[in-house]
């Protein structure tokens, strides 16, 4: 299909239409998530997966693009971390597999960061 022969308006015109019906589902998320602490309602921030994959304190590569550590959930929620008042941490006994996982993670990273000093060592000399 040529760009000629799209026809601009139509599709604006059914756009324009799911947005009208998405009006009321769209909200700034940081102040009703304020206002519902700020009035006693209590409010759950979930992050999966573990700090291992925190994209700062985790083993780079291979980590996930959020902060799935306790004090991320401000991060990832646009609240300050002086609304945050308790922490529930729930863990779980790692599977053989996933140990592996992480040895096999290590180990490359290990790698990587050994081929990276060897780099700057060379260049230094």
């Amino acid at each position: 299909m040529v760009l000629s022969q799209l026809a601009f308006e139509e599709i604006l015109k059914d756009y324009l239409g799911y947005a009208e019906q998405l009006r009321p589902f769209v909200k700034d998320t940081n102040f009703a998530v304020i206002d519902a602490i700020k009035g006693g309602k209590k409010v759950l921030f979930e992050g999966a997966q573990a700090t291992m994959l925190d994209l700062d304190h985790g083993t780079y590569p291979f980590v996930t693009s959020s902060h799935p550590v306790a004090g991320g959930a401000s991060v990832g929620a646009g609240v300050g971390p002086n609304y945050l008042k308790k922490y529930l941490r729930c863990c779980k006994k790692p599977t053989p597999l996933a140990l592996v996982k992480v040895r096999s993670h290590l180990n490359c990273w290990m790698k990587q960061a050994n081929t990276f000093v060897k780099q700057v060592m060379s260049s230094v000399r």
